[in-house]
């Protein structure tokens, strides 16, 4: 099934992770439309005790409650447990993004982080800039390759991407400009996100 949006710019992201409201009680039913909700929800993007499309836990409510962070997108919240960041809509409390940034890391914590990603997720579809990692899913809830997430895109356009991970690095992935390799000591930054698009439009939208 396609969901139609349009690609979320950097400062959009960045603006509904930054952007105080308290969750309200749980069990309300979402305003996302189910058969999105379903579709996103079965490719079980996980990070921590967090995933993609599931509501939380009581204790993860609790803690929302407790430590909230200022306020996203209207008809969401967001919150902070440990390093990660998470935001989630009112009333169901369905998870719609989940994000960590790491400004003072070591280039091993990185490739480590993103080890995790590879072993966790598989091979990421594509990269930019050389810094950028990128894990697509389709509808239908397979990571897309970079060949056929080309095909796929033609064919059906970018609007059936429903759920990415992004990752990006403050250091060239593989060494710098004239391809020296980092010393794994040195310093790099990283950041990451993990979300629908169409979710997340929704409120933007609406």
């Amino acid at each position: 099934m396609k969901w139609r949006f349009c690609r979320l710019s950097p400062l959009v992201l960045a603006a509904l992770m930054l952007a105080v409201s308290i969750p309200a009680v749980c069990g309300a039913e979402s305003k996302i439309p189910k058969e999105l909700l379903e579709d996103v929800r079965s490719i079980g993007l996980q990070r921590g005790a967090y995933t993609l499309g599931v509501p939380l836990s009581d204790r993860q409510a609790g803690l929302a409650a407790k430590s909230p962070l200022p306020s996203t997108a209207p008809g969401t919240f967001r919150f902070k447990d440990g390093e990660l960041q998470v935001v989630a809509e009112e009333g169901s409390n369905i998870v719609l993004a989940i994000s960590e940034y790491h400004p003072d890391w070591t280039r091993k914590k990185v490739k480590d982080l993103i080890g995790s990603f590879t072993l966790g997720f598989g091979f990421p579809t594509t990269s930019a800039h050389g810094k950028t990692l990128y894990w697509f899913y389709s509808a239908d809830g397979k990571l897309l390759e970079e060949d056929s997430y080309k095909d796929y895109v033609v064919q059906h356009g970018r609007e059936s991407i429903i759920a990415t991970i992004k990752v990006q690095t403050g250091e060239y992935l593989f060494g710098d400009k004239k391809g020296q390799e980092k010393d794994d000591q040195s310093p790099d930054t990283v950041y990451y996100i993990i979300y629908s698009n169409p979710m997340l439009e929704f409120f933007l939208n609406n």
